[in-house]
């Protein structure tokens, strides 16, 4: 008469699936109160590896065999859609030697990278801060700074382009003093062109202020969620120190082996 089935077995099958396949037969043997060789020679005959295949197989796109859009649509990684390329989706096979070389630099290491970030942010908080002081200290708040200046040109009539000498058919430069910033702004424009409006838009500083107000609250968020990052990411470390510690002891109490004061001491062995 053969032996009943073990509701162990089916128990077992199920954790490890669960798990994916990511926890040992040992584990489950120590979860289960049996033997990993036991836990081993049931997944060799019930085939637990052949069933985690078929659960992680995903079926994308139509059935198998369909041609419904061969021949049809936009090619692959086509750029249609790609307006200022800000949101462009990166492909690691299409990098330029620079950004390659950005990518081969980098730390693998998670921590090394959450904190280069928290330094990046710090330094970006404070010269932020600097720069609202800054202008806090200037009177009056009333003050005006050019932010943008923007030029309309419209076309010039055939006179006009025959008028020009052969060196001004390249493109115009034009030296633009701001007086705010005590500097000089240089504009580019077509020498078929003339210009026919300029728009400058101004600030004060009680504006910008304002606006770097906002910014220094964004980037207090992001290093406040970088931290709380950081701290999960050191507890989850410690935790899984804590589980394998725990696997340890586990092991050496079920195979009555105990490690103490760096001796190794089988309490069977007496």
């Amino acid at each position: 008469m053969a032996m009943p089935r073990s509701p162990k077995r089916d128990k077992a099958k199920e954790l490890w699936l669960a798990h994916k396949g990511n926890i040992t037969s040992v584990m489950l043997a120590n979860i289960l109160g049996t033997a990993d060789s036991t836990i081993r020679k049931w997944k060799a005959q019930d085939k637990w590896d052949d069933e985690l295949k078929k659960i992680n197989k995903k079926n994308k796109g139509g059935q198998p065999g369909n041609k419904n859009a061969k021949g049809h649509g936009a090619p692959k990684r086509n750029k249609n859609a790609v307006t200022h390329g800000g949101y462009a989706k990166v492909y690691f096979d299409d990098l330029t030697a620079e950004e390659q070389n950005l990518i081969n630099n980098m730390s693998d290491n998670v921590m090394d990278n959450m904190l280069i970030e928290y330094r990046r942010l710090i330094i970006q908080e404070k010269r932020i801060r600097n720069k609202i002081n800054e202008l806090k200290e200037k009177e009056p708040l009333n003050e005006t700074y050019i932010d943008t200046i923007t030029e309309m040109t419209v076309p010039k009539s055939k006179k006009e382009k025959a008028a020009d000498s052969k060196e001004a058919q390249q493109a115009i430069e034009q030296q633009i003093y701001i007086e705010s910033a005590d500097c000089y702004v240089t504009t580019k424009r077509n020498s078929t062109e003339k210009l026919n409006m300029r728009i400058t838009n101004t600030s004060t500083a009680h504006t910008r202020i304002i606006k770097l107000e906002e910014l220094y609250e964004k980037t207090h968020g992001r290093i406040i969620k970088l931290l709380d990052s950081l701290k999960g990411y050191d507890i989850a470390n410690k935790q899984i120190e804590l589980e394998e510690k725990k696997i340890k002891l586990a092991y050496n109490r079920a195979t009555g082996i105990f490690e103490a004061e760096n001796k190794i001491i089988d309490d069977y062995e007496d």
